[in-house]
């Protein structure tokens, strides 16, 4: 996790993302989506359907909320 929180701070101070979630939250929300995808990958969803969910999750995780 310590890992991924890093990388997101990283991104936090570069600007590309500008949520002003702390990175510890944003970092167990993103692996909390990658792990969920997971399960449905092993269970009903095609790749394509995961990668577009995973991409719009993201998107919205990371972009300025208002």
């Amino acid at each position: 996790m310590a890992a991924t929180e890093g990388a997101v701070k990283r991104e936090q101070e570069q600007g590309s993302i500008q949520t002003k979630t702390d990175a510890r939250t944003l970092a167990y929300i993103m692996v909390a989506l990658y792990s969920g995808l997971l399960n449905y990958k092993m269970t009903e969803m095609t790749e394509e359907e995961i990668m577009k969910i995973w991409q719009e999750g993201v998107r919205l995780i990371v972009s300025k909320g208002e």
